[in-house]
């Protein structure tokens, strides 16, 4: 426990009339105010440490409370709960036997300490108002990525639908 001296309780009376010749000031020290005060040692001792150990452990916090996510990423810590991340993901059309072809390209890489498993992946085309216009899955080259390891991935789509306009790529989820 942790105690703080404190001013009396009671004024100390200081009679400077009868030592002190008329003009002369009194030389009188008040007794010294504390700048802070003492937080009592009660309650949530943790409290202190709270903002520190969440903002480590945010992986282990959102695998828990998905919701704080957007929170964590707001604030500049971004949660990537998978371990992966996509690098220089790319589109071009070429021709082929007279049909135009869709070729979306990149790289997953991995941005864990240890090894992780690669699920499959899944790809939306979508139209101008980001709305689907055609998905579809694909199995990765490598069923794991080792800690700094990197995984090119290529997916075709034969006459794609000329509504296309961009190509969302993101890990697919067992509902996929």
């Amino acid at each position: 426990m942790l105690t703080v001296p404190s001013p009396p309780l009671v004024p100390r009376v200081i009679d400077a009339t009868a030592a002190i010749a008329p003009r002369a000031t009194p030389n009188i020290k008040a007794p010294p105010v504390p700048r802070h005060r003492a937080r009592p040692r009660g309650g949530r001792p943790w409290a202190r440490f709270l903002p520190a150990v969440t903002a480590l452990a945010r992986v282990e916090v959102v695998r828990v409370m998905p919701e704080a996510a957007p929170l964590f990423r707001m604030i500049g810590l971004p949660v990537n709960l998978r371990g992966l991340v996509f690098a220089g993901v790319g589109t071009r059309t070429e021709r082929q036997d007279g049909s135009a072809v869709l070729i979306v390209e990149g790289r997953i890489e991995s941005d864990s300490h240890s090894a992780v498993a690669v699920p499959p992946l899944r790809f939306a085309l979508r139209d101008a108002a980001g709305t689907e216009v055609y998905a579809w899955t694909a199995p990765p080259d490598a069923a794991t990525l080792g800690p700094g390891e990197s995984l090119p991935f290529q997916a075709r789509m034969i006459s794609p639908p000329r509504a296309g306009n961009d190509v969302l790529v993101r890990f697919a989820h067992p509902a996929d």
